[in-house]
């Protein structure tokens, strides 16, 4: 490569290479090596300058006629074969040399190999030059370039000329790797905060967009790279319109609407293929590739227009995009903007002049201003999201400070240990469905020997809703030095929620147990209460925090010595299993004969999807009772 460096093609020029016209040689599809043979009928093969890839045969023989007779004079005369695919080559019917597997179609892309030549003056003078090529894949390419020359000077020019194009490259592939480098510190910012998935999907958008141009940049600087490694890269890279419309939708907090979707999978197409002919049979994999090559230009139009479409469905109308999402949004404009420009270019400017020079510097300087252009864009999205991300951060701990003062005021206000209350044996069981419940209950004793008790289960979750159950709690432990009537507390309860809980309610049920075995209950929109397994049949109210006049009746039953009554919240019959179903109050109803921490685990195996709440009391006489 250095020598290739340093040697000026001006002289290189002057040693004369002999190039094979393509109007010199004629193609004939399958495989035979006896079509190696330099006096070989060739009646029936096409011209080769009319050749054109064909699904029905992964195999076709090339052979060309020319005159290298100045060949002869050079020291160390050689064929050099400029190919993307897995070749033979053979002179006057021997052998000169391979490159790549025959057999499967594999090669190393961007080989020029160099055979040397072993031919007499006389041999040289008629040369006949036979290919044997395999084809895996339906990709154009143009017709293979064969030259003579010294093997050396074969060799410099080729990588004098890669080296040459991969100059006016190298700035091009410098901000991809920024942006590739871009594409890690937003996997990072997602490591740090795992729900926010945005950032993996602009991440994967900066790899992909790496990918794409280093797979230009090796085959602009024909760097060898074995293709069926390419093609796997390359169906990664692929995957760019993919992430981009995802990652476009879920910024914005949309779902991704279905004719997007299947748009999308339309896109997934080529990319699949490309992976597919990896593992796929010879001929099948050429079949394969054949078949989706036919819709390649209308896929990739597809893939262009749903880009360009995305953030004009995402984001219209303009007015009403939040104020700290018009940023990001419009470099999501300005991204599709630069890719579409660039595809138009492409498709309508070079194909009309693809040989003129003036088409090949526009192509260079569009291509150095889009590197440039997505390397801004993409540091401006960076730089946005990392200022997103540190205002959700401290939004996050404020409320992580708010938790933990819920959480320590719940802590406060749920009792952990039950007192003894003669004449009565209390259980209790309580488990959040997340930090902070909503669920309550508290147990306080009446001046004439018996018990009065609470519980019930506040609208909402976390610090506001623990806010309302300290504010009830509260609430029933004051009126219960005053009163010990049901429905009186209830309706100072709900006096006190009115106007201080933002629209928010409580479902609650008081019950005094008198000495007696007399239940006195008063319910506010509660589930009814379970006696020996069966539900007590009482009045029902409107929940607190409703009406301001609302009105709670009394009901009264007698418990008979030991007799169980259990209170519960509804996260017990609301607890679903995996396939949807519920524990409902049939089985609620059989739980609640058992003790209070089985039946809130019982509930909770099932699968707890509320705060859970259970309170068991059995009447008994006062010399067996329990705590």
């Amino acid at each position: 490569m250095l020598v290739g460096f340093f040697f000026p093609l001006s002289a290189a020029l002057a040693q004369g290479p002999v190039a094979v016209p393509v109007q010199q040689c004629v193609w004939r599809a399958g495989d035979n090596l006896a079509w190696a043979a330099p006096n070989l009928d060739e009646t029936g093969w096409q011209p080769y300058s009319e050749w054109r890839i064909n699904a029905r045969s992964p195999r076709i023989w090339v052979r060309c006629h020319v005159n290298f007779s100045s060949l002869v004079s050079l020291a160390h005369p050689a064929l050099q074969f400029e190919y993307g695919r897995a070749f033979q080559a053979f002179l006057n019917g021997h052998k000169i040399g391979s490159s790549g597997d025959l057999s499967g179609g594999w090669y190393t892309n961007n080989l020029a190999p160099v055979f040397p030549v072993h031919e007499s003056a006389s041999g040289l003078e008629h040369a006949v030059i036979a290919v044997r090529i395999t084809y895996r894949s339906f990709e154009e390419t143009s017709p293979i370039r064969i030259s003579g020359g010294e093997s050396e000077w074969l060799a410099d020019r080729h990588d004098s000329a890669a080296m040459h194009r991969s100059r006016i490259f190298i700035p091009v592939e410098v901000c991809y790797l920024a942006i590739g480098f871009a594409g890690f510190l937003l996997f990072g910012m997602y490591l740090n905060d795992r729900c926010r998935l945005e950032l993996l999907l602009l991440a994967a958008c900066c790899w992909c967009q790496l990918i794409n141009r280093t797979f230009d940049y090796i085959n602009i600087a024909s760097i060898p790279f074995p293709w069926a490694v390419l093609e796997a890269v390359s169906g990664v890279g692929q995957c760019l319109g993919l992430f981009l419309v995802w990652f476009i939708f879920k910024f914005a907090g949309k779902q991704v609407p279905w004719l997007f979707r299947l748009l999308i999978g339309i896109g997934l197409l080529y990319p699949f293929q490309l992976l597919l002919s990896l593992v796929l049979p010879l001929n099948l994999s050429l079949h394969t590739s054949a078949a989706f090559s036919s819709i390649f230009s209308a896929q990739i139009a597809v893939d262009s227009l749903t880009s360009l479409a995305t953030p004009l469905v995402t984001f219209w109308p303009w007015g009403r995009i939040e104020k700290r999402l018009r940023s990001l949004a419009l470099c999501c404009f300005l991204w599709v903007s630069f890719e579409t420009i660039w595809l138009a270019f492409v498709i309508f400017i070079s194909a009309l002049v693809e040989e003129s020079t003036i088409a090949q510097q526009w192509a260079d300087l569009l291509l150095m201003i889009r590197a440039v252009a997505m390397l801004a864009v993409i540091i401006a999205m960076v730089a946005l999201l990392f200022r997103d991300q540190r205002r959700t951060a401290e939004e996050r701990a404020l409320l992580m400070g708010e938790m933990q003062a819920a959480r320590s005021v719940q802590q406060v206000i749920i009792p952990e240990a039950i007192p003894s209350f003669p004449g009565f044996a209390i259980e209790t069981a309580y488990k959040p469905a997340g930090d902070v419940g909503g669920d309550f209950f508290q147990i306080v004793p009446t001046p004439t020997g018996g018990v009065l008790t609470v519980i019930g289960d506040v609208s909402g979750k976390g610090a506001p809703a623990a806010m309302t159950v300290s504010l009830l709690v509260g609430t029933f432990r004051t009126l219960a030095h005053y009163t010990q009537s049901p429905s009186e507390i209830l309706r100072a309860m709900n006096q006190r929620m009115l106007g201080r809980t933002s629209g928010g309610f409580a479902t609650c049920l008081v019950v005094r147990i008198d000495p007696s075995g007399q239940l006195t209950l008063a319910n506010a929109g509660h589930l009814a209460p379970y006696v020996n397994g069966l539900e007590v049949q009482i009045e029902n109210g409107l929940p607190l925090g409703i009406m301001p006049d609302a009105a709670h009746s009394e009901s009264q039953v007698t418990l008979a010595p030991g007799a169980r009554l259990t209170l519960i919240t509804d996260g017990i019959v609301e607890a679903r299993n995996p396939a949807g179903e519920l524990v409902g109050f049939e089985r609620t109803a059989r739980l609640s004969l058992e003790p209070a921490e089985k039946v809130a685990q019982t509930a909770q195996d099932f699968g707890q999807e509320d705060d859970i709440t259970v309170l068991t009391l059995s009447f008994a006489p006062s010399e067996t009772a329990h705590a």
